[in-house]
C-alpha cells in the first residue's frame, strides 16, 4: 500500500489558491477505499482538496492521485499518535500517581491526546492545507461538464 497510488475521477468544483475542491465520482467501491480519509462526504456526494498543477476550471472532468505513503502518514496522525497517546498517558499515569489512578491516568492519557489534537488543528489551519499529504491533480478532460 505504501507504493500504491489511488486515482479517483471527479468534477472541479471550486479552485482557489492552487487547490482545487473536487466532487468525487463514486464507483460504488468507497467504502474498501482506503482513500477514503481525504474524501470529506456532502448530502449525497463525497468532495476532496487536491493540488492543481493543470489550472483547472469549475466543471472540468479530472483525475485525482492519492499515494500510498500519504495514506498511511495521514492514519498515523489521526488515528496512531492519539492511541500511543493515550496509552503512554494511562501508562506514566499508572506509575506516577499513587490515589486514584486509573481516573488520574485516563484523565492524562485523554488530556495528551486533546493537547495534540489542539496542536494539529492550530497548526493546519495556519499552513491551510498539508502540501505534503493532499492529493494531486493527474489528468484533465477539458470537456466542460454542466
Amino acid at each position: 500500500m505504501y507504493r500504491e497510488k489511488f486515482v479517483e475521477e471527479g468534477i472541479v468544483a471550486d479552485v482557489k489558491d492552487g487547490i482545487a475542491t473536487i466532487f468525487v465520482l463514486e464507483a460504488g467501491s468507497c467504502e474498501e477505499c482506503g482513500a477514503k480519509i481525504f474524501c470529506r462526504p456532502t448530502d449525497d456526494k463525497r468532495k476532496l482538496s487536491a493540488k492543481d498543477p493543470f489550472g483547472v476550471k469549475p466543471g472540468d472532468k479530472v483525475s485525482v492521485a492519492v499515494r500510498g505513503r500519504n495514506v498511511v502518514a495521514a492514519s498515523s496522525i489521526i488515528y496512531g499518535v492519539p492511541l500511543i497517546l493515550i496509552l503512554a498517558g494511562v501508562f506514566l499515569g499508572m506509575s506516577f500517581f499513587s490515589a486514584n489512578k486509573e481516573l488520574y491516568s485516563s484523565v492524562l492519557g485523554l488530556g495528551l491526546v486533546a493537547l495534540y489534537l489542539f496542536i494539529v488543528y492550530t497548526v493546519s489551519k495556519i499552513k491551510k492545507e498539508s502540501e505534503a499529504l493532499i492529493p494531486e491533480i493527474v489528468f484533465v478532460s477539458k470537456a466542460q461538464l454542466h
